[in-house]
């Protein structure tokens, strides 16, 4: 947390193998809406009944997303309910750092997806950068229902850019954009 305004910036910095190789400071602030825009949507697309689990490799206590709500070439939805066993879990509720991980589990599985039903191996990915995060509250309550559409924005060889949009009937709602690379 950072000493100038501990609730909504937390200062991070990222290492490998002891070495710095990033380091920077995350605010929360709102989402800033003209008069014509209106809270991130998310698209309709048709139902999907298979498990979050055959798409993410993420389980245990690391996987968050709940369900695969829809997927095709271009968005994957997926649906989650804050509980305590999530990352971050204080007094009743979250950071909304974790709502990156969200967008980067359900981006896991569009990626998943595609790799499935074009007949290609599967792999694992690796959340390296993110290049804007924007939410509306400082905390996220245990039991809000949170539902994220994912979109590639960039995919060049094994380098992804995605743009997330997040929503919760409380009102919640976040605009991330992240980087990944899948070796």
């Amino acid at each position: 947390l950072s000493e100038k305004n501990p609730a909504s910036e937390f200062v991070f910095l990222v290492s490998h193998q002891g070495e710095k190789t990033c380091d920077g400071v995350l605010s929360i602030a709102p989402i800033h809406q003209s008069e014509s825009s209106q809270a991130p949507s998310i698209p309709a697309l048709p139902p999907l009944t298979d498990a979050v689990e055959d798409y993410i490799p993420h389980r245990g206590r690391m996987k968050i997303v709940d369900e695969l709500l829809a997927v095709d070439q271009d968005h994957c939805i997926s649906s989650a309910v804050v509980n305590k066993d999530w990352p971050w879990f204080d007094q009743g509720s979250v950071s909304p750092l974790v709502l990156i991980e969200l967008a980067a589990q359900t981006a896991s599985a569009s990626v998943g997806w595609k790799h499935r039903h074009q007949d290609k191996p599967g792999g694992h990915g690796y959340l390296v950068g993110v290049k804007s995060a924007h939410w509306s509250k400082a905390r996220i309550n245990a039991g809000t229902q949170l539902v994220t559409s994912v979109k590639p924005l960039i995919i060049r060889d094994n380098y992804l850019v995605f743009s997330a949009s997040i929503i919760a009937p409380s009102g919640l709602s976040a605009e991330i954009r992240f980087q990944a690379y899948r070796p």
